[in-house]
């Protein structure tokens, strides 16, 4: 592969990360929604914020997700870790906003749909994976360093605009990304 050509695929590549990254953030927006509609239905019903055992459940469901998309399990670990952290702050927060709960569905089918939304999650979260090791045999062939922090700069300045975009607290995504970076970084280190 020519230097040319190899830089031009880099380009692609990230560029599929960006649009991957884009992705993320919209469907940790739709979780964040449908996190305030649990708090309705808890408020509603007078059922305390913090439930441990159904935030067990839904780590060992990251982990059964994890494992599925072969993602690293602690990153998704840390990742569900976060998006619970944050649904448990906005249900105390937001209180006087709890009428958003969509209509006719029960505390369980919202559940439910958190859910399909987390293995999407870590579904995109294997993606983007898959594109960053891409991006790894490049910088490879080309003799690159593993680390660009101008490109790990951007990815936060983007996680940050898309966090705007979406209307979900920039703080949680970008330790979101910021974890996705570190595996990647990680993972690029132990490959060559």
């Amino acid at each position: 592969m020519s230097r040319q050509s190899a830089s031009r695929d880099l380009a692609a590549l990230r560029e599929e990360i960006e649009s991957l990254d884009r992705d993320i953030v919209g469907v940790i927006a739709q979780r964040t929604y449908f996190g305030s509609a649990v708090a309705a239905v808890k408020a509603d019903r007078d059922i305390p914020t913090t439930d441990t055992d159904r935030e067990q459940v839904v780590l060992d469901r990251a982990e059964e997700n994890a494992e599925r998309f072969g993602v690293e399990h602690n990153l998704v670990r840390a990742v569900s870790r976060l998006l619970i952290e944050l649904s448990k702050v906005e249900q105390q927060e937001n209180t006087e906003h709890m009428s958003q709960t969509p209509e006719d569905m029960s505390l369980e089918e919202l559940r439910e749909e958190i859910s399909s939304i987390d293995r999407e999650i870590v579904e995109l979260i294997a993606r983007r994976t898959y594109v960053a090791e891409t991006i790894a045999d490049v910088k490879d062939e080309q003799g690159l360093p593993t680390t660009d922090e101008a490109q790990e700069q951007a990815v936060m300045d983007r996680a940050g605009e898309n966090a705007e975009r979406f209307d979900v607290d920039s703080n949680l995504v970008k330790a979101i990304f910021r974890l996705l970076i570190e595996l990647n970084k990680v993972e690029q280190r132990e490959s060559r």
